[in-house]
């Protein structure tokens, strides 16, 4: 019987071609079988596990059509190595086959584990990998990793079935040579053409679909080629023009903005933020204390009143009632890395996040200095490593008095329940809440900048009495009327549920025993989150971003709720301009902050324009006015923070032009490390 992959032809590299591309497509339609068949499963595990998408069908086509392009533009390169090896091996078409099943079970094994990652996590893992060291890539993974036997036998069964498909079809011939011809030309046009991974997320009705439908291995190169080939303008940084001078403090359209007044100085402008929560306090006999609480992940969608997916947070909503409460405000990144910086200091991002430059942060002004160089005692309460995101470097930098982490927790308090693959983050929030009150009724008389951040609510989301809050959240499915139907969906999240609520009980914790404290009286409480936790499916593109700011302290003169917007830029201006204008607090007449301080209008609306850093390397996002500009596309933003995207050219470049602009100085940071020169600085850190 003849061989169907021998030709009868004179020229043997004609001939050995022709089995190469016949071959070939025999072994790449079981690739792409279990592409498709990956894709299933994902797809089937996703809705099981979560939810169903918003619009299926689109859902259905776009990932076909992204699995699709993926498919082809790796096989191009598949096709290059598989021809090489069958100009090169003469007659073994076993070994040949073998080489092949091989690099495609390296691609698979790739494309499940970013599946994995982002049935973990919800988001598909991009180019921000790439901010992080390699001990903190390799924290986060053992955070996230989940060594069920389930996902092990997964991954063996489908690698097993990759193999016995291109073993099968690579004895057989019912693919027509020209077939087999065509196939890799599309698969080289794919190349050619450039079509992107990325859709647009606009037409998507939802964020969980448009995640749902990227390709996950073709999410992940097209964000890391665009990372490695990004190309930023080369500017003349000393060019007196280099960078738009803005004239007035206000734009025409009622925006705030800012006169910096030194080329060498990006961020350098007056310190001109005016007082507007003076009037909501009766006086303090001294300078009050501030005590700041980081709640990890906290996001409006699930806390306080007119939350979408109802609220888990009972305490902090009662808190609310007797605060002062923003409920359009903005975190300025969507992960943790950036959040001590911009609270603390309204500080640009720089390149990957201010704390990422390390040692060569330049030196900057924040509420940590400022309030030391004013009698204030500095301190920083956590239960994790302070190496994750250079958070205890950049207190350092701050000089801060003191700092309690995981290395110095003490061995009275229990760490949370480990996962699987045996991590655990440090100390949960009860914890944590438990050790700062101990702590603080043991602190100096003078007046105190207490820092509390959290961790408990972040992925593998176990804290101890989780059996406790899982009856809790079973209950607060009750009091906000959730249906039996929809009790369902919500109970695919209830460890993540559950968690919202023992941080919530935390914070209640440290409130209620805090009070016993003399000090209490003399405090001011200031409560956000990071950021919105991205494992509940996100609703817009902005809801990474929007989370509650509360204000409460028992010398409140009266209670507010506030729709306008602002964001963690603006809560240093805000403090610094109430104690300076109440307590003769000393601040610098030159700062170098982002934000221009909160505002207190209670109707909708935004005087306020700042970037907001999704991840460690995406800066894509600005918000001016009531119109957000993400990834190019413009959206307008309604009194509930919710988005729309709309057509309005003129506004979409406005948009672009200031966030080319605030990049522009966000890069002059990274490149000659100034934001304050020494003769501010000093004034405010040479105790």
């Amino acid at each position: 019987m003849k061989d169907p992959y021998n030709f009868d032809e004179e020229n043997l590299i004609v001939k050995k071609t022709k089995r190469a591309l016949l071959q070939f497509a025999h072994v790449s339609l079981a690739f792409f079988i279990i592409i498709l068949l990956l894709r299933l499963l994902e797809v089937g595990v996703m809705v099981k596990s979560y939810q169903s998408p918003e619009n299926s069908l689109q859902v259905f086509i776009y990932a076909f059509l992204l699995d699709l392009l993926l498919f082809l533009k790796i096989s191009f390169f598949l096709f290059v190595i598989y021809l090489l090896t069958v100009q090169i091996i003469i007659g073994d078409r076993r070994l040949q086959v073998n080489i092949y099943a091989s690099i495609a079970s390296f691609s698979l094994v790739i494309a499940m584990l970013l599946t994995k990652y982002y049935h973990t996590t919800l988001l598909p893992l991009g180019d921000d990998i790439y901010g992080y060291s390699l001990s903190e890539i390799k924290q986060t993974a053992l955070a996230g990793a989940s060594l069920d036997v389930f996902s092990l036998l997964f991954f063996v069964i489908l690698i097993a079935i990759l193999w016995l498909l291109i073993i099968y079809l690579s004895k057989l011939t019912f693919i027509p040579l020209k077939a087999a011809i065509v196939f890799v030309l599309l698969s080289f046009l794919a190349v050619l053409s450039g079509f992107s991974f990325l859709p647009e997320s606009k037409k998507f009705k939802s964020e969980f679909d448009y995640n749902l439908a990227v390709n996950k291995t073709g999410f992940f190169f097209q964000k890391s080629y665009d990372y490695f080939t990004r190309n930023e303008p080369e500017v003349d940084i000393y060019a007196e023009n280099y960078i738009e001078d803005v004239t007035s403090e206000n734009s025409s359209d009622g925006i705030n903005t800012f006169k910096y007044v030194d080329v060498k100085y990006p961020f350098l402008r007056e310190n001109n933020t005016a007082d507007v929560l003076g009037n909501f306090f009766h006086k303090f006999d001294s300078p009050p204390n501030i005590i700041y609480i980081q709640i990890e992940g906290l996001g409006r969608a699930f806390s306080g009143e007119g939350a979408y997916l109802g609220s888990f947070t009972p305490f902090l909503d009662s808190l609310a009632q007797k605060s002062l409460y923003f409920e359009n405000f903005l975190a300025a990144q969507g992960r943790t890395f950036a959040s001590l910086p911009s609270v603390l200091g309204s500080l640009p991002f720089a390149e990957h996040g201010f704390a990422d430059l390390g040692n060569k942060m330049p030196t900057h002004l924040t509420l940590i200095n400022i309030l030391k160089a004013n009698n204030y005692h500095t301190r920083f309460l956590s239960g994790f490593d302070l190496d994750f995101d250079n958070e205890g470097l950049f207190l350092a930098k701050n000089k801060i008095n003191e700092t309690i982490s995981i290395r110095n927790f003490g061995k009275a308090y229990q760490q949370m329940p480990a996962n699987s693959g045996g991590f655990t983050w440090g100390y949960g929030d009860m914890d944590l809440m438990f050790k700062s009150v101990d702590y603080l009724n043991k602190a100096p008389e003078k007046p105190g900048l207490t820092i509390i951040q959290t961790v408990s609510l972040h992925t593998p989301y176990q804290v101890i009495n989780q059996s406790k809050y899982l009856e809790k959240f079973e209950q607060q499915l009750g009091i906000l009327g959730i249906t039996e139907d929809e009790k369902e969906a919500y109970r695919k999240y209830k460890n993540i549920y559950s968690t919202i609520l023992y941080s919530d009980d935390a914070v209640k914790t440290f409130i209620n025993n805090y009070a016993k404290n003399p000090a209490f009286e003399r405090t001011i409480f200031i409560i956000s989150g990071d950021h919105r936790l991205p494992e509940i499916p996100i609703a817009t593109k902005i809801d990474r971003y929007h989370v509650p700011l509360i204000i409460y302290s028992p010398k409140l003169k009266r209670t507010a709720r506030f729709k306008s917007v602002s964001s963690h830029l603006d809560i240093a201006p805000s403090i610094l301009a109430f104690l300076n204008a109440n307590y003769n607090i000393k601040t610098p007449k030159l700062i170098n902050f982002i934000g221009s301080g909160l505002d207190t209008v209670k109707s909708f609306r935004n005087v306020h324009k700042y970037p907001l850093m999704q991840t460690k390397n995406e800066l894509s996002d600005f918000v001016y006015g009531k119109f957000f500009l993400n990834q190019n596309t413009l959206f307008a933003i309604d009194d509930k923070m919710g988005v729309e995207p709309i057509e309005n050219e003129d506004m979409r470049l406005k948009l672009l032009n200031e966030l080319k602009q605030y990049k522009l100085r966000n890069d002059l940071v990274s490149k000659v490390n100034k934001l304050v020169p020494d003769s501010v600085y000093l004034k405010f850190v040479n105790f």
